[in-house]
């Protein structure tokens, strides 16, 4: 229970740097206070990011790298 006073600190970070991957920032900016963070309407697509710039990491733009160039390669194949 020692940690208790720090979870809910840590658990709005985590919030703010999950929205931050889909979320505009002029949006974010905003945001001063749990209550703003909660009235936040999600459900808004003028609120959220172009798709090109969604940061989903490293190894999820791999991934789809890779499987772009497997259809690329499959369809390659298939014409032939």
């Amino acid at each position: 229970m020692q940690i208790l006073p720090f979870l809910a600190q840590d658990m709005l970070d985590l919030v703010f740097n999950l929205l931050d991957r889909f979320v505009k920032e002029d949006v974010l900016e905003n945001v001063a206070s749990k209550v703003k963070l909660i009235q936040l309407d999600l459900t808004n697509s003028s609120l959220h990011k172009d798709t090109s710039a969604v940061d989903i990491g490293f190894v999820a733009n791999k991934l789809l790298h890779d499987l772009k160039y497997k259809k690329r390669f499959l369809t390659k194949i298939s014409i032939q």
